[in-house]
């Protein structure tokens, strides 16, 4: 039985009609600020609050619903800033350790080889055969 694999899992799910949450978010800040630009400005001259509220409202489009190269508008904003901030230059700084002098004692009787015994099934011929092939590779 084959297995089933989800498609679109990075795919924001509608909250608010047909809007997701984030976008839904973009569009009430651009909506408090023009509710305040409306009683500051809007009541006494209209063309000027229409001419201010026209880029609001389109910077908030763009950020509920811009996509650059596959990303969401807001990260890509993200990301472009924090790589403009971040140093250009990279100097390979080697970190210099000083080496470590081993020294070894070996006793008289840890030098002397202790014979193995053969496993069950190989005799110590045919072992030493196995030995021979290995080291000389063949």
């Amino acid at each position: 039985m084959p297995f089933i694999v989800p498609k679109f899992i990075e795919k924001e799910a509608k909250i608010v009609g047909p809007l997701t949450f984030r976008q839904f978010g973009f569009f009430l800040f651009a909506g408090v600020i023009a509710f305040f630009l409306y009683f500051t400005i809007g009541k006494k001259n209209l063309p000027l609050f229409l001419i201010i509220i026209g880029p609001v409202i389109a910077i908030a489009m763009i950020f509920a619903f811009g996509k650059v190269e596959g990303r969401d508008f807001p990260v890509f904003l993200k990301n472009f800033l924090s790589h403009q901030q971040s140093p250009k230059m990279f100097y390979f700084q080697k970190k210099t350790i000083a080496p470590e002098i081993l020294h070894f004692k070996i006793k008289k009787g840890e030098e002397e080889k202790k014979e193995m015994e053969p496993a069950k099934g190989f005799t110590k011929t045919s072992l030493q055969k196995m030995f021979v092939e290995i080291e000389t590779k063949k």
